[in-house]
């Protein structure tokens, strides 16, 4: 392979890595987040953050519970 190829594969790679960061349930929660905050004012971003975190904690917990 060439250097340029190994870079383009490199910098692919590094893209599918932060897919993968932003899609997991922690990512997703601070993309969320960073989303809301950016469009909406303080209060209304953090109390709609909050009404989305609470529900998927609550399944994320029942899931761990689910396991053991």
């Amino acid at each position: 392979m060439t250097q340029d190829a190994l870079l383009l594969l490199q910098g692919f790679l590094g893209l599918l890595k932060l897919a993968d960061l932003l899609t997991s349930p922690p990512g997703l929660a601070l993309t969320l987040w960073l989303w809301l905050w950016l469009t909406l004012p303080y209060d209304t971003a953090l109390g709609l953050w909050l009404a989305t975190l609470v529900p998927l904690l609550m399944a994320n917990h029942e899931a761990a519970k689910d396991k053991f």
